[in-house]
Parts: structure tokens; sequence; C-alpha cells
């Protein structure tokens, strides 16, 4: 025997405090991805607190307003259940107050074409957080942490929800972030001892993938910042792999990886002599899109013929390699859409409770084959 139906939330939902709210918003946010379907239970009040790192009070209140909201309902003598309703009630309550502001932090070299992967992790994101605003911020390798404290002081005065996404942050940053214990996610790898959910690619596979094409036609190297960030250390196990494959000793990292200053005209500079020389490398894995972009206009500037004398290979599939002659092949995740939705789902999680043990999820790499390599001709 149930209570009475309800099929929508009733004119005045029951008010809690802000620990209670944060895991209705979770809860919410689980129905539209999902993860509550109809008629699947409610965690039990003590369970709900040991999940969410608050008291049983606080969980019962919480579970108490969900069914004020209409969209779960409870049956005498058992838990909560969603009901058939759940969806499009969870919708309209989200869609009711303020937008969910997320901040992505990025490397400041990330700029580059940067307008279009914006849009599609926006994309992604209204996935998890149907009202949402993102903001953008660009840091230094050097930001110190005084401008880090501003700028979360900043969005603690702001009444909506808050997050933040890291992309190409060194570990110092990624560390502060953990310590400030503000919700945060993190694309891209993340050092064991920093404890933040992340959604990364398995660099020794993208490596591995990338040197099946580039060692075949000889010595390959990585063209890479001044500072390795996360997992690209991991390149040169996976480029080593693909060249023990097929019976070629495999690099060693200092022969491997190209360290490119920051300033533009120092780069390029690098790049010119790298190509000039008499034993110049026969593949180039590109680490950032416009180290990908400078080689091949270097290469045609010296008559140097891509790929029939040199292949390239750039990360991610940036919309820019597909305007250049020869289009540059990529490795990257398959969506930037379906990144942004890996993100937003576990920065949804830590808006509810800060984990004991962060997520890191795996998110799979693929291969765009253009005329930067022999595969792709």
């Amino acid at each position: 025997m149930r209570k009475q139906e309800q099929s929508v939330p009733a004119l005045g939902l029951l008010e809690v405090g802000p620990a209670a709210l944060r895991v209705v918003r979770r809860l919410r946010r689980q129905v539209l991805a999902g993860q509550l379907t109809v008629g699947m239970e409610l965690p039990s009040v003590r369970r709900l607190a040991e999940m969410s790192g608050i008291g049983v009070v606080t969980a019962n209140r919480a579970l108490q307003r969900v069914e004020s909201e209409g969209w779960a309902e409870q049956y005498v003598g058992g838990r909560r259940r969603v009901v058939r309703e759940a969806e499009r009630l969870a919708r309209e309550l989200i869609l009711r107050e303020p937008p969910v502001v997320i901040t992505r932090v990025e490397a400041a070299n990330a700029r580059v074409g940067g307008e279009v992967e914006a849009h599609d992790l926006t994309a992604g994101f209204t996935q998890v957080f149907p009202r949402c605003l993102v903001r953008q911020v660009y840091l230094g390798t050097q930001t110190s942490s005084t401008f880090l404290k501003q700028l979360l002081r900043e969005q603690s005065e702001v009444r909506n929800e808050t997050g933040y996404m890291l992309a190409g942050m060194p570990a110092e940053t990624k560390e502060f972030f953990a310590h400030a214990e503000v919700p945060t996610v993190v694309r891209g790898y993340v050092e064991p001892h920093i404890n933040l959910p992340c959604v990364y690619e398995d660099m020794q596979e993208v490596g591995r993938m990338a040197g099946q094409l580039l060692c075949p036609a000889g010595r390959t190297v990585a063209l890479c910042a001044e500072k390795l960030v996360g997992a690209e250390v991991c390149l040169v196990d996976g480029v080593r792999r693909a060249a023990e494959a097929l019976g070629q000793t495999g690099p060693r990292a200092d022969d491997f990886y190209v360290h490119l200053p920051a300033e533009l005209d120092a780069y390029v500079a690098i790049i010119e002599r790298l190509l000039s020389r008499p034993d110049r490398p026969r593949g180039i894995l590109a680490i950032r899109p416009e180290y990908a972009l400078v080689t091949v206009q270097v290469a045609a500037r010296r008559g140097i013929r891509i790929p029939d004398e040199v292949q390239v290979v750039g990360l991610h599939h940036h919309p820019m390699y597909r305007f250049t002659h020869p289009e540059i092949t990529s490795i990257g995740p398959r969506s930037m859409v379906e990144l942004g939705r890996a993100c937003a789902e576990l920065l949804a999680e830590v808006m509810g409770q800060q984990p004991t043990v962060a997520s890191r999820d795996i998110i799979q790499s693929t291969l765009v084959e253009r005329g930067s390599t022999r595969g792709g001709m």
C-alpha cells in the first residue's frame, strides 16, 4: 500500500539546510543522468548519510525534501522509490534554480582554436547541468597561490552552485584545489597522491597508437612543453612498445621528448632547427596543437614533404587540424561532448559530497588518419 499519489510537487517545498540541499541536487542529477530510474529505491537514511558524509538527521531531511518535491514517494514499511514522472519533475525543479557556475581553468596556451572545443564541452556539461554558466580562466604555469585564493574567494561570494574543471595544470595547482576542498574535476591525469576526480586518456595506449604509425619510418620524437603534465611522461612507454613490436629499439625519454619554451618565436626556431638537421626525425608526435600546426608550416617553408619525409601526429582532435595542407592525423577522445559529459558527471558527484577516494575514469582514445601520415593518404 502506498501513500497518496502526488503527480506534481507541493506548493510549499520543505525547507532544508545547505548540506541537505546539496544531496537533493545530486539525487536529482542522478535521475536526469539515468542513474536513478522509475521504481528504483533511494538509499536508506543511514546509507545516504554514510555515502554523503553528512549526519543522519541531515540525510533524513534530504529524503523528506525529495518526497516533498514529488519525484519520489515512500511505500509503507519501505524506502522511497522513484516515480514515473521523476525525470520531468527533476528537470523542472533544476530549471527553477539559479544556474550552476562551472569555471574551466586551463593552461594559457590552450587558447589556440579553443572556441570550438569550448562549445562541445559545454554541450556535454548541459546534459548533466541543464542550466549552467561556463566561464573560462587561463593560467600561466607560474600562477601564484594568491591569485588562486582570490579566484576561489570571488566564487564563494555568489549564491549559485559552483564547480571547477582543471585542464593542463601542473601538480601544484591540482594540489591547491584538492586542499581547498571545492568541487573540482580534472580533465586529464591526476597524480596518485592528489585526491581529485579525473577523466583522462591512457597515455601509454595513445603513445602505442602513435608509435604504430610513426616508428616504421624511423626515429620518432614528441614535441612538448618545458614541463610535462601528468601522464604525458607515459607516452614514451607506449611508443617504445610499438617500436619493440616492430623489432626496433624503443626510444629513451631523453631522446624522445623535445622540450619547447613558451614563447612563440623561441619554439618556432627550435622546430626549424630540428627539421633542418640531416638526421631529422622521421616521425613527430605533437603534444599540443600549436606545435603540430607550426611543424607543418615549417616543413612547407623548407620544402620538406609531409608525409613522405616526415610524418606528423597531433594529440586531440583539434578543429584546426582539418585546415592545414596536408591535414593532420590526430589521436584523442572520440567526442568532446562525451568528454564534457563525463567530467560533468564526476563534478555533480563531488558537488553533493567530497569523496574519500576520488574517481578516476579512463575515456577511450580514437585515431583519425589524415594526410600527415602515410596511412591517411
